[in-house]
């Protein structure tokens, strides 16, 4: 604060420029206007002028205030209280101003205190000490800080959630266009790792008692921490959750068939590769369920500690559509090798019927020009007459095959 000016040039001072009678009923007259408590104080905190606020709020007259000691009348104080603005207005001559809050009356005041060159008689110089209650101000103060704080979270929130649809517009693509599973899973883990306040992301899926992370991704700003490259650390090792007894939440996971939080709060295993107890994450950890079955694990590193059930219900949700994903990628891949191993078989079906067919026409031909016992040749042609017939019905099979193939290949 800037070093006050020298106050009331007007007033007469006598010859060593102390308070005089005349400046003491003037002072007095003009302090009695403010409706706040104002006092004049010598340096050694004894009060010389005290103007009415504060003398109804004592029940005193202006003489018997006057050589009071200011920390005992006041205050009820042996000494000076801590930060008491004069204090420091003595060594520095200049103006002080500091607040202060009484728990007890839930009140705010303003107290400043103002050097001038005015002296007593034994030469203490005086200062203008005005003290003003500011709990209105300040409630209004808070409120408005309050009401700042609420809508900077709610701004904040929309913001994450203005992120998260975006995202989820961008996976929903991802979930349209991207037939293999590598690739689906590892762009997804990234685009859940790019979400505003989450750290990593993993994936991994269940195969027998056994999971195998296929997947991790962190976010450029994280991509040193100490859990990501715990995470890197097994990234192609399988864990066997039948013989692993380290992994608890991930058993909880699976069998509940629901999400976990880990944080500090809750952590309890000694040795766990996926977190880091000094780390401030907490972890969500998802299970990815498709017809009733966990088929694997998201799990997401998140750096604050407020998790909404809007974004909870949204991300299970994204972890579910994965797991269908996956499975019906599973399904049109056992689908397109049945295609393919029935095309295999009509392809060799079609190699069978010439195969067969072309010997009996030599056979056929044999039997009309060489064989003399008409009998025997009677029954030859029967046999063969029969094969053909077998072969023609086999033959409107294939074609069928043929076309039904085409049909749902095309």
């Amino acid at each position: 604060m800037e070093e006050s000016k020298d106050y009331f040039y007007d007033i007469q001072l006598d010859k060593k420029n102390s308070l005089n009678n005349q400046m003491r009923e003037t002072l007095q007259s003009f302090i009695n206007s403010f409706p706040f408590y104002v006092m004049l104080i010598d340096e050694d905190h004894h009060i010389q002028l005290a103007n009415n606020a504060i003398l109804d709020q004592l029940k005193m007259d202006p003489t018997a205030i006057v050589g009071c000691y200011c920390p005992s009348k006041i205050h009820g104080l042996d000494s000076p209280f801590a930060g008491c603005p004069l204090e420091a207005s003595k060594s520095s001559l200049k103006a002080i101003e500091r607040e202060y809050y009484f728990k007890e009356e839930d009140r705010w005041v303003r107290s400043t205190a103002y050097h001038t060159n005015i002296f007593t008689p034994e030469n203490k110089r005086l200062f203008i000490h005005l003290t003003i209650d500011i709990t209105a101000q300040k409630n209004a103060e808070n409120k408005l800080k309050r009401s700042e704080e609420k809508y900077r979270l709610l701004a904040s929130k929309l913001q994450k959630l203005n992120d998260l649809h975006k995202k989820l517009n961008e996976i929903q693509e991802i979930f349209i266009y991207e037939r293999d599973k590598t690739s689906l899973i590892h762009r997804i883990c990234s685009k859940l790792s790019e979400l505003i306040s989450y750290d990593l992301c993993w994936i991994g899926i269940l195969d027998s008692g056994k999971l195998k992370i296929l997947a991790s991704s962190s976010s450029d700003s994280d991509s040193g921490s100490s859990s990501s490259s715990r995470i890197k650390d097994f990234f192609t090792t399988e864990i066997d959750l039948h013989s692993d007894g380290r992994y608890s939440c991930l058993h909880k996971v699976i069998e509940q068939k629901q999400l976990i939080v880990i944080n500090k709060d809750n952590f309890s295993c000694s040795d766990c590769l996926f977190h880091d107890t000094s780390s401030p994450n907490s972890i969500l950890i998802f299970p990815m369920i498709v017809n009733d079955n966990v088929y694997g694990i998201i799990s997401l590193y998140k750096s604050e500690s407020h998790i909404s059930e809007n974004e909870i219900s949204i991300l299970q949700t994204v972890a579910n559509a994965l797991a269908f994903a996956l499975q019906s990628i599973e399904l049109i891949e056992s689908q397109n090798e049945a295609f393919s191993q029935l095309k295999r078989n009509i392809d060799y079906l079609e190699d069978i019927i010439d195969k067969i067919r072309n010997p009996l026409t030599v056979i056929q031909g044999f039997v009309e020009l060489y064989m003399k016992d008409k009998s025997s040749a009677a029954i030859i042609k029967e046999h063969i007459n029969q094969i053909v017939e077998i072969l023609s019905k086999v033959d409107e099979k294939y074609i069928r095959s043929t076309d039904l193939f085409k049909q749902y290949t095309e």
